[in-house]
C-alpha cells in the first residue's frame, strides 16, 4: 500500500481523468461541429448549392481578357499626369492583380439565377438565386487623383453577351441578364516623384483612381486574433502565409475528428465507465440537437 501522502496525487490524477474524459463525451458533437465548419470555411465550395462551370466554357469567357500586368500598364499611361502637381508621370507598376467578382443574374424559364465570375483564376459557380442583391464596396475610397476611361477596359456589354453564353453551356438559356457587380484591377503605381500610390481600376465604370499608399494600418490583439479565426480557403497565388495557414486549419479540422474517435474508442476500453460515459455522451448529443434546431429557426427566421 501507498503512503497517505502518496495516494493523494493519485486520486487528484484519478479525478483530472474522469473530468477529461466525461467532459470530452459531453462536449464531443460541439468539437466535432467546430472542426467542420472550420473546415467549411476552408473549402468554400465544399458540400454547396452552387455548381461551378466547367473550366473550357468559362476559360474560353476570360480568353479575350488581357493579362493584369499588360490592363496595368494601360492605366499607368492613363493615369500619368491625372494628379498634376499631386502626382508626376507613373514610372513602373507592381502587384497587378484582378480583384471582386462579376456578379451577374440570368432570366432563364421563369427563374433566376446567380452567376460568380472570376477573372483571377478564370473559375466560377452559378446557383438559383435568392434574396437580395449585395453592392461591393468601392476600394479606393479617400483622398485620391482620378483618371479617364481607358479604352482597353472590358465592356459590360462584352460581360452581358459572354454571361449569356455560360448560361446556355448549362442548359439556361436566358432571357435577359443583369450585372450587378464588376471586378476591378488593382496595382501599385511608382512615380517620377519616387511615390508610391494605390491604384484601382474599375472595369464597372472603367475609371481610373488612385491614393496616395500609406503607412500601415496599425491593428489590434484582438482584432489580429479575430481575423485570424475567420481567415480561411487557398490563396490563388502566391502568399506563402496564407497557404500555410489554411494547410494548418484542415490539420486542425483532422485532429479534432480523431480526438474524438479516439476517445470514444477509450472511453469503450474502460468497461466499468461505460454506463455513465453512454448517459454523458448521449445528453450531449440531444443537448446539441435541440440546441441546432433552435438556432437553425432563428437562423432561416431573421
Amino acid at each position: 500500500d501507498l503512503p497517505a501522502q502518496g495516494r493523494t496525487p493519485m486520486r487528484a490524477t484519478r479525478l483530472i481523468r474522469r473530468v477529461h474524459m466525461y467532459a470530452g463525451l459531453l462536449f464531443l458533437p460541439w468539437v466535432l461541429l467546430y472542426g467542420f465548419t472550420a473546415f467549411l470555411f476552408n473549402h468554400p465550395t465544399f458540400w454547396a448549392r452552387r455548381k461551378s462551370f466547367e473550366s473550357e466554357n468559362i476559360g474560353a469567357m476570360f480568353q479575350g481578357w488581357p493579362d493584369a500586368d499588360v490592363l496595368a500598364a494601360d492605366a499607368a499611361k492613363a493615369l500619368t499626369g491625372a494628379g498634376a502637381e499631386a502626382m508626376g508621370s507613373v514610372v513602373k507598376v507592381e502587384n497587378a492583380r484582378y480583384t471582386g467578382t462579376i456578379r451577374a443574374f440570368a432570366k432563364s424559364g421563369g427563374e433566376r439565377y446567380e452567376f460568380l465570375l472570376r477573372p483571377d483564376d478564370r473559375s466560377g459557380n452559378w446557383v438559383k438565386a435568392g434574396g437580395g442583391r449585395g453592392v461591393e464596396p468601392d476600394p479606393a475610397a479617400g483622398p485620391t487623383v482620378a483618371a479617364k476611361q481607358v479604352p482597353s477596359t472590358p465592356t459590360r456589354a462584352r460581360v452581358v453577351e459572354d454571361v449569356a453564353k455560360l448560361s446556355a453551356s448549362v442548359a439556361l438559356p436566358t432571357t435577359g441578364v443583369d450585372i450587378n457587380a464588376m471586378p476591378q484591377l488593382r496595382f501599385d503605381a511608382i512615380d517620377s516623384k519616387g511615390g508610391r500610390w494605390d491604384a484601382t481600376w474599375s472595369l464597372d465604370s472603367g475609371s481610373i483612381r488612385a491614393r496616395p499608399s500609406g503607412p500601415l494600418r496599425p491593428i489590434g490583439w484582438r482584432e489580429y486574433l479575430t481575423r485570424l479565426h475567420t481567415t480561411g480557403g487557398y490563396p490563388v497565388r502566391g502568399n506563402s502565409d496564407r497557404f500555410a495557414w489554411a494547410i494548418v486549419v484542415d490539420l486542425v479540422f483532422v485532429l479534432m475528428v480523431f480526438w474524438g474517435a479516439s476517445g470514444i474508442v477509450m472511453w469503450w476500453q474502460q468497461r466499468r465507465m461505460r454506463t455513465i460515459g453512454a448517459v454523458v455522451l448521449s445528453a450531449g448529443a440531444v443537448s446539441a440537437v435541440l440546441l441546432g434546431v433552435a438556432l437553425w429557426r432563428a437562423f432561416v427566421s431573421s
